[in-house]
């Protein structure tokens, strides 16, 4: 997987990157890629070590934030966050999680 990583086809780096076998040094290296679309495979890995999220959910673009927000393994903490995103597909995403999280009667302010 290590060598995959590497690879020079995006396709490739994406698969790796959504692979639930991937190692951390590898996700690790794959959420720092230049392709928006192999980091937000990195961001969706259920696998994923909690501080590559937490990176993950500053990242410029607003689909791997959404990514992460939508991520089962992310903590609470990092989807409030969220909630303040400047992007409101990833403020709203993140507010339907944290209400599916915390239940429905949750009150957050936007």
């Amino acid at each position: 997987m290590q060598k995959l990583s590497k690879d020079k086809n995006s396709e490739v780096r994406i698969g790796v990157g959504a692979n639930e076998n991937t190692p951390y040094s590898a996700l690790k290296l794959l959420s720092k890629d230049l392709d928006s679309d192999v980091r937000d495979s990195v961001g969706s890995n259920e696998h994923i070590p909690i501080y590559l999220l937490e990176e993950l959910s500053k990242d410029i673009d607003s689909h791997i934030r959404e990514s992460v927000a939508e991520n089962r393994r992310a903590p609470l903490d990092i989807i409030e966050n969220l909630l303040h995103d400047k992007d409101i597909c990833v403020s709203d995403t993140a507010y339907y999680i944290v209400l599916e999280k915390e239940g429905e009667t949750t009150e957050y302010t936007r």
